[in-house]
């Protein structure tokens, strides 16, 4: 289940990045609630970080990913490892998509009807495989998807994709088994 919640509208863009940070564990709260899972203590005195920077809390109870970005917040939470990616349309610069992608993948975007947001979708598929493994930037290159759409192909055994276009941004969970993508938008101003 990936949790999501929209910055309000009056809120001023030098605080949406703060906002987004807050919301984020504010929503990866939320679904420990629904789920009755308890911590003991504050959620700030269970999460834990591995390594490379990959959230988990202490005990386990749950696999959860967050990620946030053009005014949305996320927070992925699976019974099996999960990586979330959330990106804003953008454009990509070629030497940024040279960099991030293989031949394959940057003509797969030029061959699409949007290269942008084909490009952004590449980006999120990336991402939250690498938030899936836990090693970071460093397979950015490694990873090779070999088509788009609602589930994106990657040849890496053991890994499921599924992505969304959420007017404006990506969205892409990326599971270590099979899972049927389902959002939860919840308010959290109230």
């Amino acid at each position: 289940m990936v949790y999501l919640s929209r910055a309000p509208e009056a809120l001023p863009p030098t605080s949406r990045r703060a906002w987004e940070h807050q919301t984020g564990r504010a929503l990866l709260a939320l679904a420990l609630r629904e789920r009755g899972l308890a911590l003991p203590g504050e959620l700030e005195e269970n999460l834990c970080f591995g390594p490379r920077g990959k959230p988990y809390l202490k005990g386990n109870p749950v696999y959860f990913n967050i990620s946030h970005g053009g005014g949305l917040a996320a927070c992925a939470v699976e019974n099996c490892p999960v990586g979330l990616d959330l990106e804003a349309l953008r454009q990509f610069r070629p030497a940024l998509a040279k960099r991030a992608f293989t031949p394959a993948e940057r003509q797969l975007a030029q061959a699409s009807p949007d290269p942008d947001g084909a490009l952004t979708q590449l980006w999120t598929c990336k991402e939250s495989l690498m938030k899936l493994s836990g090693q970071g930037m460093a397979e950015l290159g490694e990873t090779v998807l070999e088509s788009l759409g609602r589930h994106p192909a990657c040849p890496r055994a053991g890994v499921w994709l599924e992505s969304r276009n959420l007017s404006g941004c990506w969205l892409t969970e990326a599971c270590a088994a099979p899972f049927t993508l389902e959002l939860r938008w919840a308010d959290l101003r109230a």
